[in-house]
C-alpha cells in the first residue's frame, strides 16, 4: 500500500474513533444526568405521570399515558441535546393537560438548563407561574426571557406581560403601557399590539394616544373595521 494512502486510512480511523467516543461519552453523561439530577426536586417528577384533573376519562387517561410513555423513553434514550429538549417539551405539555403543574414546572427547568435560549420553554414556564402558581415576579422573569429573540412568534408574550402589569404586578407603573410600546418598536407592523395599546389608552380616558395608534393601524391596514369602528366612537 503506498505510504500516502496509508496514513490517509490512519487519519480517517483516528477521526472515526474520536467522534464515536464523543458520541459514547455524551450519551453516557447524558444518561448520568438523567438518572441523577441534583438541580431538579427529584427526576421522578418529570418521568412518572400524575393524574390530578378530575374530569379525565379513561380513555383520555389511556391516550396521555400512552404519549407520555414514548416522550419519556425519548428522553432517556436520546444521545443529543435536542432531542432531549423536545422530549421534555413533550412530557411537559402532557403532564400540563393531566393537571401535574409541578412536574411539567420540573420537565421546563431542565429544559431550560439544555436549552437557555428557547423562546419556548421560557414561555411555556411563565406561562405555568402566571396561570397556575400566580407567581407573578416568576412569570414576568420568564416572560422576558422568552421575548429577547427577534421573532414574530414571540409577539404574544407582549400582550401577557401587559395583562401581568396592568391586573397583577407592579400595577402602580407604567410598565403596562410600556411593554407594549417596546413590543411596537420591535415590531413595527405588528397591528395587534397597537390594537391593545389603543384600547388601553382608550379604558384610561386617554383619547388622543387611543386615536393616535387607531391611525396607525389603518395606514398599515387601511380595511380594519375595528380600527374605524373606535375610532367613530372616540
Amino acid at each position: 500500500m503506498p505510504k500516502k494512502i496509508k496514513i490517509i486510512l490512519q487519519v480517517l480511523i483516528v477521526i472515526l474513533l474520536t467522534s464515536a467516543l464523543g458520541y459514547y461519552f455524551y450519551s453516557d453523561y447524558l444518561k448520568t444526568v438523567i438518572q441523577k439530577d441534583p438541580k431538579t426536586e427529584t427526576i421522578e417528577k418529570i418521568t412518572t405521570l400524575k393524574f390530578i384533573k378530575e374530569d379525565l376519562d379513561e380513555e383520555t387517561k389511556n391516550e396521555y399515558q400512552e404519549d407520555f410513555k414514548s416522550a419519556v423513553e425519548e428522553f432517556i434514550n436520546s444521545s443529543e441535546t435536542v432531542e432531549a429538549f423536545w422530549s421534555l417539551i413533550k412530557i411537559e405539555q402532557i403532564k400540563e393537560l393531566a393537571g401535574d403543574y409541578d412536574g411539567a414546572k420540573q420537565a421546563l427547568i431542565k429544559a431550560i438548563e439544555l436549552q437557555p435560549g428557547s423562546y419556548l420553554a421560557h414561555a411555556n414556564l411563565a406561562n405555568l407561574y402566571f396561570r397556575h402558581y400566580q407567581d407573578f415576579a416568576k412569570a414576568e422573569e420568564h416572560y422576558l426571557k422568552a421575548i429577547e429573540p427577534l421573532d414574530s412568534r414571540v409577539v404574544v408574550y407582549y400582550y401577557d406581560l401587559h395583562e401581568i402589569y396592568r391586573y397583577f404586578y407592579k400595577t402602580d407603573t407604567t410598565l403596562a403601557e410600556d411593554i407594549l410600546k417596546q413590543g411596537i418598536e420591535r415590531y413595527p407592523a405588528e397591528t395587534n399590539l397597537m390594537a391593545i395599546l389603543a384600547h388601553y389608552y382608550k379604558s384610561l380616558d386617554r383619547k388622543e394616544e387611543a386615536i393616535e395608534y387607531y391611525q396607525k393601524i389603518l395606514e398599515i391596514n387601511p380595511d380594519s373595521e375595528v380600527a374605524k369602528r373606535e375610532l367613530e366612537g372616540l
